[in-house]
């Protein structure tokens, strides 16, 4: 064989004298040879000792409760982790027959695999929509298919109903309608939500609407935009139940705490719940003064030109009152970077 040292050079006819005779003075390379030339290798590789060992027999009475029928739908993954789990469920309430909700998954199914594909378009916001990644995901957007990974992770986040509780459905029985029409409303949210990066330096001047805004604040106080006017600003729009908003925040805050003596200024406005809010600023405080926006921020979303309504989202704003950056998606530390230093030299 060639050493590391020669895997550079060409292989030349010396190398295959070599390998030849290697091959030839080696008797258990010749059995094989043997072996494979009249056999398949299937057949050659395999272990009779474990063969040997596996039961062929089993057995053919049904158990005697009603099959689930998964009808016109790809969720044969779902109906299969369920009824693993039914009977168990049936024996420990003392009951024959008894069915977990098969819609009941279906559904959180779809919105996590809609919320995990949206993420993805964020994340690949920046690339051609012929980058192979980005094609793939726009192919497929809805689809029924998962595995056992995926049964275990929506039963320990969603629980389970019985099938009295969230029965079956037209939609859930026949699920290629529905597909089609998630996956043409998912496409379209994808177009909106690649347009807003592509768009992400709009020069935009932000009028009085948008400098009125006022917010109550998780301590008690009233959050006014206002009184940010003329000043560096970073509007961060955020929630507690958004992953990639929670990841940010800290590096927020530490830009914040670095910058905000030197005049540059962040709020966080919370889409949320208010309570959500403060207990989890009591687990995780920040410096920076936070609004509770609620379905006022909502709407300041779409005004700001977020029209998908997607989580997290960053306006970086100049002294003149110029939205110099849209940031659709997670915020990295580069970004407030770019902006501060085009501050402090326009």
């Amino acid at each position: 064989m060639t050493s590391m040292s020669d895997s550079t050079r060409a292989l030349g006819a010396d190398d295959i004298e070599r390998f030849t005779k290697q091959f030839g003075a080696n008797p258990a390379y010749r059995l094989a040879q043997n072996a494979v030339t009249s056999t398949s290798l299937d057949d050659v590789a395999l272990d009779r000792t474990i063969v040997n060992t596996m039961a062929t027999s089993m057995s053919t009475v049904l158990d005697d409760w009603e099959a689930t029928n998964q009808k016109q739908s790809g969720r044969c993954w779902l109906f299969a982790g369920l009824n693993l789990l039914r009977v168990g469920a049936a024996k420990k309430m003392g009951v024959k027959d008894f069915e977990f909700s098969q819609n009941y998954l279906l559904y959180w199914d779809k919105l996590e695999k809609a919320n995990f594909w949206l993420e993805a378009i964020i994340e690949t916001a920046d690339r051609d929509v012929d980058d192979r990644t980005v094609a793939h995901l726009l192919a497929n957007p809805a689809e029924d298919g998962g595995q056992w990974n995926m049964f275990v992770a929506l039963v320990r986040k969603h629980g389970l109903v019985p099938k009295s509780a969230m029965p079956e459905t037209h939609s859930s029985s026949k699920t290629g309608m529905l597909n089609r029409s998630i996956g043409q409303l998912m496409r379209r949210t994808a177009r909106d939500l690649r347009q807003q990066a592509a768009n992400g330096a709009s020069g935009e001047q932000l009028g009085d609407a948008f400098w009125s805004q006022k917010f109550a604040q998780p301590d008690g106080g009233e959050l006014h935009l206002g009184a940010l006017r003329k000043k560096p600003l970073v509007v961060n729009f955020w929630a507690t139940w958004c992953a990639p908003c929670v990841e940010e925040m800290p590096m927020i805050d530490a830009f914040y705490r670095e910058h905000g003596a030197k005049g540059v200024q962040v709020v966080g406005l919370a889409i949320d719940q208010p309570s959500s809010v403060r207990k989890f600023l009591e687990r995780t405080p920040v410096t920076y003064p936070i609004g509770l926006a609620g379905m006022q921020g909502t709407q300041l979303l779409r005004d700001t030109g977020n029209t998908a309504g997607g989580l997290p989202f960053t306006l970086l704003i100049g002294a003149d009152g110029v939205v110099a950056t849209r940031k659709m998606g997670k915020l990295e530390r580069a970004d407030l970077e770019t902006w501060r230093q085009a501050q402090l030299h326009g």
